[in-house]
C-alpha cells in the first residue's frame, strides 16, 4: 500500500504545482522516471489482478518497465504516428498500461496491431475524455480512480 500511496501524492503533488498543461505533462514524466522501480511494482500489481489478460506496454514507459515476458507485451512508441507493418494477434482482450493517456491514438493504433480490443486501461495520468479509464489522477474530473 505504500508504494502505491507514494504515487498517488506525487500526481497530486505534480497538479498541485502545474495544474496541467505541458509543465504538468513534464512533471509527471519525470517523477515517472525517477521511479521507475515504484511503477514496475504498480504493473506488477495490475499483472496480478488481471493474471488471464495479456498486459500490453508501449514506447519508452514499457521499456523502462522492462522485458516482455509471459503475459507482457511491450510494442515501440511511436504509434500512435507512423503506420507499421508489424502484426501481434493476441486471442484474448489485453490490459494498456501506461504511463498517460490524452487522445487515446496509442492505444487505437495497439488495437489495430494486435487485431484485438482493450479489456482495461489502467494509466497513471488520464487526460483524455475516455470512458472505463482507470487511473491515478484523471485531468476532467479532477479524481482518482474509476471514471
Amino acid at each position: 500500500m505504500y508504494q502505491r500511496r507514494k504515487l498517488f501524492d506525487a500526481v497530486d503533488n505534480c497538479f498541485r504545482l502545474h495544474v496541467g498543461g505541458p509543465k504538468f505533462f513534464d512533471a509527471v514524466d519525470s517523477f515517472v522516471k525517477s521511479n521507475i522501480k515504484d511503477f514496475r511494482l504498480w504493473v506488477e500489481g495490475i499483472e496480478r489482478r488481471f493474471p488471464s489478460y495479456p498486459i500490453v506496454l508501449s514506447g519508452e514507459f514499457g521499456y523502462m518497465i522492462g522485458q516482455e515476458k509471459r503475459g507482457r507485451i511491450i510494442l515501440p512508441g511511436g504509434l500512435r504516428y507512423t503506420k507499421t507493418s508489424m502484426r501481434r494477434h493476441l486471442r484474448t482482450p489485453f490490459v494498456f498500461v501506461d504511463d498517460s493517456l490524452h487522445s487515446g491514438k496509442t492505444l487505437r493504433a495497439i488495437q489495430e496491431i494486435t487485431n484485438s480490443k482493450a479489456h482495461k486501461v489502467i494509466v497513471v495520468y488520464d487526460g483524455s475524455k475516455m470512458k472505463n479509464v482507470e487511473a491515478m489522477f484523471h485531468y476532467y474530473g479532477g479524481h482518482r480512480g474509476q471514471r
